[in-house]
């Protein structure tokens, strides 16, 4: 019984990872089984055999060459048992090209034009003759090409190197087989022929490409050929008897002798690879195999064998053991765990270096599913992981998982992972390589430790320094001399300047670490640019530098604060390098689904060898003058990060002398995939007016000042907007038809939900010497006084109006504390003060405020408890919230923060005195109408 590996067993054994089974072992075999008979038919059978399904081909072919006739003689299969042959010319077919040019041919199609001979042979031997895929190979014997094995896809099939060099690999033991059988069958031809004639089998091994041998009964050599006696080193003279035995190599003699003498008195096969040791050639590796020749009664009297030099393939052999040796020792040496598992996770190795980090054996390991050693949350995100990957997901090969060591103790690991594929490209199993990161973790968590000292300690009474200089810049003690003035204006420039810094590292820190997450929302480009440009004027100014903006209103998906300090850095650069009396220019424009913002300068410009450079870390056009200019070399790469978040790109076109002009794009709004989102955080203004241009006048210049508009064309129209939409601020016109000012005003003062809003008459009119009495407005603002008044008026309403609130400020910093309360308190806002969150907790169950301030790091544990707490009141979960913390929160911690409406601020990133003007727009924004004078 043939006790050998069926093909699909060897097919599957192929695939397996290297640590399993070795490819090598695959050809010994075929080598085994292709020779293992002498008759040709069998030869080619066993060949088709075993080269269809190692290729998960339709069929495959054995083609002999003719070098007399020109002829080809093909045996084939296609799909079936059945063997077929046929003999065609060469000329204009596969097989005739792969005789011509000596190497592997590869062919997506045939086609009649192209091999009209081989077209014909599909044809005649009942395959399709188009859509198949091809791969010949030659078969080579003592440096010439015999013939060519070939190989059929039915189908489109893109052959792999991998494909051709194992049909390169399988090609020499079938060339050796073909060859032995070919000799065989011929000898057997001749010795029929000639009646056992002894001369005609001298003639004929004489000329034969491998070596042959005659002996006796007892296994004495009586005749060897040419080719014997070059492959051996030894004449036939010293090769007769058992002459023959001094080729051998001496450490083997003794056991081939032995093993050779015991076959031959046995009459038995003999089959063996032999090593020789020769004079001329050295060590030289053989296959020699023989067979007894029998009487027709049975009776053994001699055998006959063959001779092959094999030394090539041995070499070709130790290569490979020799790869698969440094694998095996890199695989079981590697200090990462390393597993090989099926396509369905069952483990089927692992290396010494995964038992280390488990804890289990290899024995414990393997049979067993990668699920039973990961936690469960990691599991789900795991599988979650290969499902996309099956889906055809991109999902990148690398994540963090986590482990189970053998005594329960959870293991964070760095896991890379590649699915290994048949040359169909079916997942047939997966390498995982495992890192320990426990040691990266512990790092990380301490340098995130640092970095939120860092943000809190620096931050927190910087900006406290910065509170209090602004409110001594704003008069708060009176009046100071000149060089007291001169002397606050250094201290306050120079704290902005250090905020700049500490803001800087850490930002970009946190970039390099990918916990940097955007907070995206509907905003106006017209909106941000402005922002940028109001913050960086009194810099402009002070340069003697003309900012000039032209604004254009484009609803963009992005986060405001990052896009104002991507503009706000830009604008610091070409501020900081343009010439007194130069200008610099900001605007934005459309392209497709982008926005493009530029920032454009008409200062030094910038080196083209620079141009890339300038975006990296540290980087600045020219050091020489750094220290003057300022600035850390941080902020263009704060930039491109910035931008590449919001899936942008960012670039710079300069010519020295001339100036620079800096582009980034940014995403525009899509309704389609954000509907319903509007803007958060900006006062709601009601604009009265039955003129359309003074409309549009008017909503252009408030949005573009940071106000929501709505507007309204009668006085009927206005009194129902304002009980729906409740505004902040309402901006009314006298002269109306219809319904005029005063009747539109006193129908809002008698309505319960709108008769607390404030007014302010907007009119070509001036007023009155003496108001009337019960007037219902706050203000009067002419239209001939232009915007600047208006815009300021709409700021007393709205700090008129946050007086009546209540404001708890939840901060464990007393100084900064003192300067939020004083700044607040100057607006006639009520403010108390927590310094802890039990303290919080105590003031909100005593009186509910209108607005709580908080900071995230408190004394007695944080703002997250403050939030869970408030989160459990009926009457407080709905209560508004600004967060201003030095730490820079990230999405996950500001989802946990989240009560009613709730903002996002970060000490150093934005002043006091602009976190103060927040806090007015939010009063004046989400108090209700009806508590006016509650407080």
């Amino acid at each position: 019984m043939d006790s050998s590996p069926s093909p699909n067993s060897q097919n599957a054994a192929l695939h397996m990872t290297p640590a399993e089974d070795s490819i090598q072992t695959v050809l010994q075999r075929i080598n085994h089984v292709f020779n293992s008979t002498l008759d040709l038919n069998e030869v080619l059978q066993k060949i088709i055999a075993e080269i269809v399904p190692l290729f998960a081909a339709q069929s495959a072919s054995v083609i002999l060459y003719h070098e007399t006739t020109q002829e080809a003689e093909i045996s084939t299969s296609y799909t079936t048992a059945a063997l077929h042959a046929l003999r065609y010319p060469l000329v204009g077919s596969l097989a005739g090209w792969v005789a011509t040019h000596k190497r592997p041919l590869r062919v997506a199609s045939v086609t009649a034009e192209e091999w009209p001979t081989s077209w014909q042979v599909a044809v005649q031997l009942g395959a399709p003759p188009l859509q198949v895929s091809v791969l010949l190979v030659p078969l080579w014997r003592q440096g010439a090409v015999i013939g060519s094995l070939e190989v059929v896809w039915q189908a489109p099939h893109a052959v792999t190197d991998y494909e051709e060099h194992l049909l390169e690999a399988v090609a020499v033991p079938a060339a050796l087989a073909l060859t032995n059988a070919r000799l065989y069958q011929e000898k057997a031809q001749a010795l029929q022929a000639a009646k056992a004639s002894e001369e005609q089998f001298r003639l004929l091994s004489a000329a034969s490409p491998v070596g042959i041998f005659q002996t006796d009964a007892q296994g004495q050599a009586l005749y060897t050929n040419q080719r014997w006696q070059e492959i051996t080193g030894v004449t036939l003279a010293e090769s007769l008897g058992d002459g023959w035995s001094r080729a051998l190599h001496p450490e083997d003699r003794a056991a081939v002798v032995a093993a050779w003498t015991a076959d031959a008195r046995a009459g038995r096969e003999f089959s063996r690879e032999v090593r020789l040791l020769t004079e001329q050639q050295g060590v030289r590796w053989v296959y020699t195999r023989s067979r007894a020749m029998r009487t027709e009664d049975g009776t053994i009297i001699g055998h006959v064998g063959t001779v092959e030099d094999i030394t090539e393939r041995k070499q070709t052999e130790d290569a490979l053991r020799a790869s698969e040796e440094r694998y095996r020792t890199l695989f079981e040496n590697a200090n990462d765990g390393i597993a090989c598992l099926t396509a369905e996770g069952i483990i089927t190795s692992v290396n010494r270096g995964l038992e280390t980090m488990l804890g289990w054996s290899r024995t414990e390991m393997i049979g067993q599913s990668y699920q039973r050693f990961h936690t469960p949350p990691s599991l789900r995100t795991e599988e979650e992981r290969i499902r996309r990957v099956r889906a055809g997901e991109k999902v990148s090969s690398i994540a963090e998982i986590e482990l189970v060591h053998k005594d329960g103790t959870v293991i964070p690991v760095e896991a890379h992972t590649r699915f290994m594929r048949n040359p169909d490209g079916k997942a047939i199993g997966v390498l995982a390589i495992l890192r320990d990161i426990t040691k990266r973790r512990a790092v990380d968590q301490m340098k995130d430790e640092f970095v939120s000292v860092v943000s809190h300690e620096l931050r927190t009474p910087l900006t406290s320094i910065r509170g209090a200089l602004g409110l001594l810049t704003s008069g708060l003690v009176g009046a100071l001399p000149d060089k007291g003035q001169r002397m606050l204006e250094i201290a306050l420039n120079n704290t902005d300047r250090l905020i700049r810094l500490i803001n800087d590292i850490l930002d970009i820190e946190r970039m390099q670490s990918g916990k940097v997450t955007l907070q995206c929302k509907l905003c106006d480009a017209a909106l941000l640019l402005g922002q940028a440009v109001d913050e960086m004027q009194a810099m402009a100014d002070k340069a003697g530098v003309t900012l000039a903006l032209a604004p254009q209103s484009l609803r963009l998906w992005a986060d405001p604060d990052r896009l104002v300090q991507t503009l706000t850095n830009l604008l610091s650069n070409a501020i900081k390098f343009s010439p007194p009396g130069g200008t610099v220019s900001v605007r934005v424009v459309r392209q497709d689904k982008e926005a493009i913002c530029t920032v454009q300068d008409q200062g030094r410009g910038i080196p083209a060898d620079k141009l890339e450079t300038i975006f990296e870390r540290f980087q600045q056009v020219d050091t020489s003058d750094a220290r003057h200019k300022g600035g850390t070399g941080l902020g263009l790469a704060i930039c491109r990060s910035i931008v590449q978040q919001h899936g942008g790109r960012i670039w710079v076109e300069s010519r020295v002398g001339t100036g620079s002009t800096f582009s980034f794009t940014v995403p525009l709004w899509s309704e389609t995939e954000q509907a319903g989102i509007e803007p958060v955080g900006q006062p709601l203004v009601l604009v009265c007016d039955d003129d359309p241009a003074v409309l549009a006048v008017i909503e252009a210049v408030l949005e573009q000042r940071g106000y929501q508009v709505v507007t309204a064309t009668t006085g009927q129209e206005t009194v129902a907007l304002a009980e729906v939409q409740q505004p902040a601020v309402i901006l009314l016109d006298l002269l109306m038809p219809q319904m005029n000012g005063w009747e539109t005003m006193a129908a809002l003062k008698r309505n319960p939900v709108a008769q607390h809003i404030p007014i302010i008459i907007f009119s070509l009119l001036s007023p009155p010497a003496v108001p009337p009495p019960h007037a219902g407005f706050v203000e009067w603002v002419e239209k001939s006084q232009g915007e600047a008044a208006l815009v300021e008026a709409l700021k007393r309403a709205l700090e008129e109006r946050a007086k009546v609130a209540r404001v708890l400020v939840v901060e464990d910093d007393l100084d900064l504390s003192r300067v939020l309360l004083a700044m607040f308190q100057r607006h006639g806002i009520e403010t108390v003060h927590a310094r802890t969150g039990r303290e919080a907790i105590e003031r909100c169950e005593q009186e509910m405020p209108n607005l709580l301030v908080l900071d995230v790091i408190l004394p007695d544990g944080d703002g997250f408890l403050v939030a869970d707490w408030l989160r459990q009141q009926d009457r407080l979960r709905q209560v508004p919230v600004m967060v201003y913390s030095a730490k820079d929160l990230d999405a996950g911690e500001r989802e946990r923060l989240q009560v009613g409406q709730t903002e996002f601020f970060t000490k150093g990133r934005i002043t006091p005195e602009e976190f103060k003007q927040h806090v007015i727009q939010w009063l004046s924004r989400i108090l209700p109408a009806g508590e006016r004078g509650s407080g």
